[in-house]
C-alpha cells in the first residue's frame, strides 16, 4: 500500500504524521485490496479538515472529507472512522454478490 500525507496551510510535526500513519494503517484491517491512500490535512483560520482518498483494486477511488473545529487530531480520528464505514459498506456489497 502506498500512503502520502500533505499538509496545507499547516506545518506537521513527525508526531502528528505517525499518528496519522498509524490510523491509516488500521483501514487495511478492514479491506485488503487498498492500492494507496492519499491524506490531506488543511487548517483554515480555526477550522481543521482532513481528507482520505482512498484507491482500491478494481473498486474505485473513495473520499472521506471531515472538518472539525477542535483539533487536527480529532478531525484525523472522525475521518478514519468515516473511512472505515465506507469500506466495510464496500465489502459487505461484495460479499452480498
Amino acid at each position: 500500500m502506498k500512503l502520502s500525507i500533505v499538509a496545507k496551510h499547516v506545518k506537521v510535526t513527525d508526531a502528528l504524521k505517525d499518528y496519522a500513519k498509524d490510523k491509516v494503517d488500521r483501514l487495511e484491517h478492514f479491506f485488503d485490496r487498498i492500492n494507496s491512500i492519499h491524506v490531506t490535512l488543511d487548517k483554515q483560520g480555526d477550522t481543521n479538515r482532513c481528507e482520505i482518498e482512498i484507491s482500491a483494486a478494481k473498486h474505485g477511488h473513495f473520499v472521506a472529507s471531515v472538518t472539525n473545529t477542535d483539533d487536527l487530531h480529532a478531525a484525523i480520528d472522525l475521518c478514519i472512522d468515516k473511512s472505515e464505514r465506507q469500506l466495510k459498506k464496500l465489502k459487505e456489497k461484495i460479499r452480498s454478490h
